[in-house]
């Protein structure tokens, strides 16, 4: 196998795909990038098994063939070549990689050994633009927990709804994430289950613009084809929470919030915070103020913001990095907070649709 490929575009590829690339596997080749040079393009994959991430990139290539190169060892050699150009050269197991004035020799393994992706058969398709699945996936990633005795809640729920809506839940115990969006097609009725750190790859790999993306979905698998970029997961095999018996549209106290005032304060009340034990803040709702405080054993914080409250004034307690993960991944400017007591959960959701509904679980405190 021989082939010259460009250095940054090769480094892009590999950095793609290492997010697939298994650590401490049992089955050592999974800890590989396996490399096929064929037609004119080079073409990187790696999986766990659980996750597979296949590119390709263009390439001149006089001979062609396929080798796998230990992952991690050739991701850092490439990083650092000092070439425009990358030569590739592999004589049965032997690789040489130039670049410059750099040569480097290593020892890759059989491709033959290389575990191949399964047959999945008829898939149902959703087409999204991308930004915006891309904005659904991180709206709902960070609500997943990573719990491993749970796994009910370990992964997101992707879930079609009447007239072409996409709907992704995520839980966690101490906040539901749900984020809906309109399809640019016709969407069959699907119920599936996709795993946290698979759908999280995915958002980071999809470019954030306009274009339309094609989601595959099968009883077991979800793929995502980006023409360049081919991205294979298993989904999860559970039944996800159920999420809608939390749900409620009570509430005594409802707030509207400035977004990026409050993410302000919040931050800077959480500094504060995170030097105590629970890493708490507390919000008073009252006379259309909110005031956020927190103390520790170094210090305390007090700040105010006006808000317009309708309905009881309240004090709630949370722990600050949930309020602050929900903040950070709202996009409007203002929002609802909607409230019964200080003990019951808390709602943001938008100012008009329903287009987000996040829930976190307040603290008790006794003081």
């Amino acid at each position: 196998m021989h082939f010259y490929i460009n250095t940054s575009e090769l480094n892009a590829g590999i950095g793609a795909v290492a997010r697939a690339l298994a650590q401490k596997s049992v089955i050592p080749i999974l800890e590989g990038i396996y490399i096929r040079a064929e037609d004119g393009f080079v073409t990187l994959i790696c999986t766990d098994l659980s996750l597979r991430i296949e590119t390709k990139i263009p390439a001149t290539i006089t001979a062609e063939g396929a080798v796998v190169m230990p992952g991690r060892l050739f991701s850092e050699i490439v990083r650092r070549l000092p070439g425009e150009e990358t030569e590739f050269t592999a004589e049965n197991l032997s690789v040489q990689v130039k670049s410059g004035r750099s040569k480097t020799t290593l020892q890759a393994n059989s491709a033959a050994d290389y575990p191949m992706a399964a047959m999945l058969g008829d898939a149902e398709k959703i087409s999204i633009r991308g930004d915006l699945f891309k904005d659904m996936i991180r709206q709902t990633a960070f609500a997943v927990s990573t719990e491993e005795n749970k796994p009910s809640i370990n992964g997101v729920l992707l879930k079609t709804e009447p007239d072409n809506v996409l709907k992704l839940v995520s839980i966690d115990g101490f906040r539901l994430a749900i984020r809906r969006e309109l399809t640019q097609s016709p969407c069959t009725p699907l119920e599936l289950v996709i795993p946290g750190k698979a759908l999280s790859e995915i958002g980071r790999i999809i470019e954030d613009d306009d274009s339309v993306v094609e989601l595959a979905l099968t009883k077991t698998h979800i793929t995502l084809d980006l023409g360049h970029t081919k991205v294979l997961s298993r989904l999860l095999d559970v039944k996800f929470i159920d999420y809608q018996s939390i749900m409620t549209t009570a509430c005594k106290t409802r707030v509207r919030i400035n977004r990026s005032e409050m993410l302000d304060i919040v931050e800077r009340a959480s500094l504060i915070a995170r030097e105590g034990r629970a890493n708490v803040i507390k919000l008073n709702f009252e006379d259309d103020t909110l005031t956020v405080t927190a103390k520790s054993e170094i210090g305390s914080i007090n700040e105010q913001q006006t808000v317009e409250i309708i309905g009881d004034g309240l004090s709630i307690a949370f722990n600050a990095r949930y309020i602050l993960d929900i903040l950070k991944n709202i996009d409007d400017d203002e929002f609802f907070v909607d409230m019964t007591n200080n003990v019951s959960q808390c709602i943001f959701k938008p100012i008009e649709g329903e287009k987000y509904y996040f829930v976190v679980v307040p603290m008790r405190t006794f003081d």
